[in-house]
């Protein structure tokens, strides 16, 4: 199907001082909006530039445009200009479809467009308008905003008419008089949005300059939440970039949580998720699922993508762009991609603003805290052992549980009416109740560093035999490492190591300094440079999201 592309660039009716000429993010904004058609149309099309500036003429020539120049072109009253009607009509010649494409439209993608040109095709329809749904709270009546203004939050839904583009019949520019047409009011997204103000011309390259970053994750009862934590701390830092999210079908914990902080969310089988990833042309895939292949990591990177990685000790660590390992000390392998130790961890961003400890010799709270699923039921076990040693020193236990853990239900039941015990599930600001408890006993995974960070003396266990590689909970750096959790035995010992750090002050004062040698707070902003590193000077692949990506 041939389609004329018109593209109306009218110096006289600039938004501002030579707009038009104006590099966006490198390119002139009139060649851009020629790059734009071309993409569109495809190979089959013409492009025609209409235009009053003999410096737009030229740049048009030069991208393969064909041209209509006048100095005193006027497109208000175009159908008294008798020459413009012939080069319309020239250039409707054999053609099937019009378009109008605005310059001011940048954002504009392929998926809005074809969808557009769908449903005119599919319509007794002679133009086709996209309007762009906005939600606004117009003033009727005076008397309503005192009180709208302080409470109201509703707004009605309003469409306002877009420049973007438009679709015609060929014919209907230069015909007289024109007759009697029916128009349909496509809506489209945000891809309409249009350059009006110096502003929104920053809008515009901020956007352009963005890129796809794809986190790959996982989080279920067997491994744990730290993996989703730690990939929407990062997400949240890098704002200026469209993030998406991917997880395979065994991980409905982690669907769970992304779903709740709005992400965009795709959930594909296993067998199938290397060739989902690379369908979403991202500019970025970071890995955190653990050990990776080293074909799904080259398959990713052939695609055109960036592969980042973290806590991976598989094959596809060492052939991946970056790989960050930072809950491992000691290097487990030497490859220049891969960096490992502390300098990476960060924390999560409510610790940004929690208040460390200062050593007390008393301890009148403790916390149970074993992460996002809990695998071996360890708050509830762990609780039976260490709450006659709490009750015999009137210590207050704080229990936290992750979204993961299934013993929930039980454990609330033996809690309630314990005015000595305090149950908090799922909580979004667990570093408040760090700052109340002295003592904690803990997996082996994140949460070792956030009570470093507090200063908080921690008796440690770790859940399965990765944990226990974990090399950090050292007595050298202020813990109790209690080793690999065996059923019937561990609960001794913590009972014993906690009954210790109740009585021997000056033991727990000794770890209390050991601990405030740790601080993690520089650490985010060394990982996202590292990461922004990757794609700094990298093209787009991606297209925004609802044109392709579903």
């Amino acid at each position: 199907m041939r389609i004329a592309c018109f593209i109306p660039a009218i110096r006289a009716q600039a938004r501002f001082h030579d707009d038009l000429l104006r590099k966006l993010d490198g390119i002139p904004l009139i060649q851009r909006a020629i790059l734009k058609a071309q993409s569109l149309g495809g190979a089959n099309q013409s492009i025609q530039v209409l235009t009053d500036s003999e410096e737009v003429a030229l740049i048009a020539r030069r991208n393969n445009a064909d041209v209509f120049w006048q100095p005193d072109l006027q497109l208000e009253n175009f159908q008294e200009n008798k020459d413009l009607l012939q080069y319309l009509a020239t250039a409707e010649r054999d053609v099937q479809i019009s378009a109008l494409l605005s310059p001011y439209a940048p954002l504009l993608n392929s998926g809005t467009f074809h969808e557009a040109l769908h449903v005119f095709l599919g319509k007794e329809i002679q133009i086709l308008k996209p309007v762009r749904k906005v939600a606004r709270r117009v003033i009727d009546d005076t008397s309503e905003l005192v009180w709208r203004g302080f409470v109201g939050t509703a707004a009605a839904h309003h469409r306002l008419e877009s420049s973007a583009f438009m679709l015609l019949r060929p014919g209907l520019l230069w015909r007289a008089p024109i007759p009697p047409v029916v128009i349909e009011l496509f809506e489209a997204d945000d891809s309409v949005f249009e350059i009006e103000t110096l502003q929104d011309w920053w809008v515009c390259e901020k956007l352009l300059q963005r890129k796809r970053i794809v986190f790959r994750v996982i989080g279920n009862n067997r491994i744990g939440m730290g993996h989703v934590y730690r990939a929407l701390s990062l997400a949240h830092e890098l704002h200026d970039h469209e993030i998406l999210f991917v997880t395979d079908t065994d991980n409905q914990a982690a669907v769970e949580t992304i779903v709740r902080r709005d992400y965009w969310l795709g959930v594909y089988p296993r067998g199938q998720m290397i060739e989902e990833l690379i369908r979403l042309r991202p500019d970025l895939v970071i890995n955190d699922v653990l050990d990776t292949r080293k074909k799904d990591t080259e398959a990713l990177k052939y695609s055109g993508a960036k592969v980042a990685s973290f806590e991976d000790l598989g094959p596809g660590a060492r052939c991946t762009d970056l790989t960050v390992n930072e809950l491992y000390d000691e290097p487990q392998f030497d490859e220049g991609n891969v960096l490992w130790g502390r300098k990476y961890f960060f924390l999560r961003d409510e610790f940004a603003l929690a208040r460390p400890h200062r050593f007390s010799r008393r301890v009148s709270s403790i916390m149970l805290a074993f992460g996002g699923t809990d695998q071996h039921d360890l708050a509830r076990k762990i609780l039976h052992a260490v709450r006659p040693v709490c009750d015999k020193h009137g210590v207050f236990i704080h229990i936290v549980t992750g979204p993961g853990y299934r013993g929930y239900d039980r454990l609330m039941r033996q809690v309630q009416g314990n005015d000595k015990v305090s149950l908090t599930h799922d909580s979004q600001v667990i570093s408040g109740l760090m700052e109340q408890v002295q003592v904690a006993i803990t997996s082996n995974g994140r949460t070792v560093y956030e009570f470093a960070h507090m200063n908080i003396p921690t008796i440690v266990i770790a859940q399965h035999e990765r944990e226990l590689t974990h090399a950090f909970a050292s007595a050298d750096n202020g813990f109790v490492p209690l080793g690999l959790y065996r059923p019937g035995i561990t609960e001794k010992q913590a009972r014993q190591a906690l009954g210790k750090l109740l009585i021997d002050v000056e033991s727990r004062k000794v770890l209390h300094q050991r601990l405030r040698r740790h601080r993690f707070s520089e650490n985010k902003t060394r990982v996202l440079r590292l990461l922004n590193g990757l794609i700094k000077d990298k093209m787009p692949n991606g297209q925004p999201i609802g044109t392709g990506v579903s």
